[in-house]
């Protein structure tokens, strides 16, 4: 299970606002660092809520999988501590670009967009951009403030103050679902927002394919990232925040 996946489920603790143990299969599920201080949450509550339902079929899937047809997801708010609210407001008034899929994660290649620097490129000079990395050895972008995070939580408390989040489908288009924060989210066609869409984010997908859900690296999906310009998602986003 992902971030974006965590912050989806809390969303959906948050609204039924009923105590709950969480569990995957009925098996004890350990606590993620983005529920931490939500009393809701916790594995001594005596109801269990399962990440996973039984689908048609006889196995066991995410509710917003695409086999249970459309669904709107809600994105929880998490409790941040007061030390992880000043770390995020040192930054303010920035295009925040969310260009590392989490390596090793299912759908993580199909759903990589590659032009991300050339995008950098074109937009350092309208706007402040700003990059949040979660390892040392990831390449720095040019043209942009790249920012060592001290934990997931504080990335996600620096997206209230961006301007715009830029980013494929994951941990950031949910958090910024959670702040209201404007959020252009790049799909491709590995994923699709009639399952994982947000009201007010602008998303860019492809008819052509999919979504397929590939668990394995999916050649189409590689292609659509590709065919998506950077002078494409600069041109979207203009308008966007117009």
């Amino acid at each position: 299970m992902g971030l974006g996946d965590d912050l989806m489920f809390l969303g959906a603790v948050q609204a039924n606002n009923q105590p709950v143990r969480p569990t995957r299969k009925g098996r004890p599920r350990a606590i993620s660092p983005l529920w931490h201080g939500e009393q809701l949450i916790s594995t001594q509550h005596l109801q269990a809520r399962d990440e996973l339902k039984l689908n048609s079929d006889g196995k066991y899937k995410r509710p917003y999988h695409h086999c249970f047809g459309e669904h709107t997801p809600i994105s929880g708010k998490v409790h941040l501590t007061e030390q992880e609210h000043e770390w995020a407001d040192q930054y303010q008034n920035f295009i925040l670009l969310c260009c590392d899929p989490k390596p090793n994660a299912h759908h993580a290649n199909n759903k990589s967009w590659p032009w991300w620097q050339e995008l950098a490129d074109i937009l350092h000079k309208d706007y402040n951009l700003l990059r949040v990395k979660h390892e040392a050895q990831q390449q720095d972008l040019h043209n942009v403030t790249n920012v060592m995070s001290p934990s997931i939580r504080h990335s996600y408390g620096i997206v209230k103050n961006a301007k715009c989040v830029i980013t494929t489908e994951g941990f950031w288009h949910h958090s910024s679902a959670s702040h209201n924060t404007k959020c252009l989210v790049i799909y491709g066609g590995t994923t699709s927002p009639k399952h994982l869409g947000y009201k007010g984010q602008l998303n860019i997908v492809s008819n052509e394919h999919g979504p397929c859900y590939s668990l394995k690296d999916c050649e189409e999906c590689h292609s659509i990232m590709k065919s998506i310009t950077a002078e494409y998602i600069a041109s979207k986003l203009y308008s966007y925040l117009k």
